[in-house]
């Protein structure tokens, strides 16, 4: 079995992909041989004490990994653009799927939270009237009085 020589496989990979990738080994090269320079002369400074030296050169390794973010947030940020699009469009999608399940917890969390009712109280709800035989994150359950005994259920929501 033959191996595929990187002639064959490369023309399939986005140009604009190797491109950004190249881009960023060059900006980190180059970050890397300024924070060796810097970090160099700092050395090199008899003017500075030891303790002085020690933040400078902390400050130019946090400068330069900051410089570094901030060069492949440029460069890739037709890529993340992209990749946020696809992030809020899952995130929508997830919060209609789950609205009424939502909707149910936050009428529960006020249920609870307000101590609004609790088992054996009478209420109204949506015009059903009766006391609370049970209440749960999803729904409510009343024995209806009045105009004969029955059972409802009312969703949470």
């Amino acid at each position: 079995m033959a191996v595929p020589s990187m002639i064959t496989w490369l023309p399939q990979i986005d140009s604009s992909i190797v491109l950004d990738s190249l881009k960023s080994l060059l900006l980190l090269l180059c970050v890397l041989i300024a924070r060796t320079l810097v970090v160099r002369s700092i050395a090199r400074n008899s003017a500075l004490t030891m303790e002085a030296k020690r933040r400078w050169v902390v400050t130019v390794r946090n400068s330069m990994v900051f410089v570094f973010l901030l060069g492949l947030v440029v460069i890739w940020a037709h890529e993340l653009q992209a990749f946020a699009v696809s992030l809020v469009a899952l995130a929508a999608a997830l919060v209609l799927a789950t609205k009424e399940l939502l909707l149910c917890w936050s009428g529960a969390a006020l249920r609870v939270g307000g101590k609004v009712y609790s088992v054996g109280d009478r209420i109204q709800i949506a015009g059903h009237r009766g006391v609370v035989l049970d209440h749960d994150i999803f729904a409510t359950k009343l024995l209806e009085m009045g105009r004969g005994s029955r059972r409802t259920c009312i969703p949470g929501a």
